[in-house]
């Protein structure tokens, strides 16, 4: 399976840039288990139906305030 990445931005960007060493490092092991858990959920629903095609796409954001955060998740292209 291939990963690669959409430029469009999805939602605005967030805080990342305001956080400290250890957060930013936390945050970036929370994508890394997110996409493993994405890439062996695809795997395994691409064994279980060869002739379909899983194509997904996501963006995680962190912000430090609850009222600065987007009201909803948007997606640039339909989910499967």
């Amino acid at each position: 399976m291939d990963v690669t990445q959409d430029n469009a931005a999805m939602l605005p960007a967030g805080d990342f840039d305001k956080l400290d060493k250890h957060e930013r490092e936390e945050f970036h092991a929370m994508q890394e288990q997110i996409v493993a858990y994405l890439l062996k959920a695809s795997n395994g629903f691409q064994v279980r139906f060869p002739n379909l095609r899983v194509e997904w796409r996501f963006q995680a954001e962190v912000y430090q305030s609850v009222t600065s955060q987007p009201p909803t998740i948007r997606y640039s292209q339909r989910v499967y």
